[in-house]
């Protein structure tokens, strides 16, 4: 969500780096709270601010910190997998789309 990758994020939780300036910065567009962020008190969310994450986040996560612990190549082999699915995901929803306005159509010819 903040365009940061996951070794900066692993190393920020980890202890082993503190957050930069533009890392702060794209952490804060998110809608975190800073203070939070840097010292673990107060509110997650900044006054104001709704954070919203997709409901699928927290189980990518929960999947990553799975596949951390698997040989490169398995884990290699799960993402090729992934993507196809999602990749055939988008195909059938772009199918669909399709066919409704095909529909529409008809039923406009009617």
């Amino acid at each position: 969500m903040a365009g940061i990758s996951v070794a900066i994020i692993r190393k920020c939780e980890g202890g082993s780096s503190i957050p930069g300036g533009h890392s702060l910065i794209a952490f804060a567009k998110t809608g975190v709270n800073l203070h939070w962020l840097l010292t673990g008190t107060g509110e997650m969310a900044s006054s104001g601010s709704a954070i919203s994450f997709r409901p699928f986040i927290s189980k990518l996560r929960r999947l990553e910190e799975q596949m951390f612990e698997l040989e490169d190549e398995i884990c290699s082999a799960i993402l090729d997998v992934l993507s196809a699915k999602i990749h055939e995901a988008k195909r059938i929803a772009e199918l669909e789309r399709k066919l409704v306005a095909l529909r529409r159509r008809i039923d406009n010819l009617e």
